[in-house]
């Protein structure tokens, strides 16, 4: 889960989703470990052009 995607949530707030969806990915990525399972990390450049970037038609950016 990169930062960029949760930094919109709220954090301080104990009842908030995102502190629940954090800890299942811990689990998850604990899990994993455990069990051998290769786990890939990724990342977008910051600076990348808009128009080749992944999530723009997601995010309405047209190049």
């Amino acid at each position: 889960m990169q930062r960029y995607f949760i930094e919109a949530f709220d954090h301080e707030d104990p009842r908030s989703q995102i502190r629940v969806t954090l800890k299942n990915i811990r689990a998850l990525r604990d899990a994993a470990d455990d069990a051998g399972v290769p786990v890939v990390y990724t990342a977008q450049p910051p600076n990348q052009s808009p128009r080749i970037g992944l999530c723009s038609p997601i995010f309405g950016v047209r190049g």
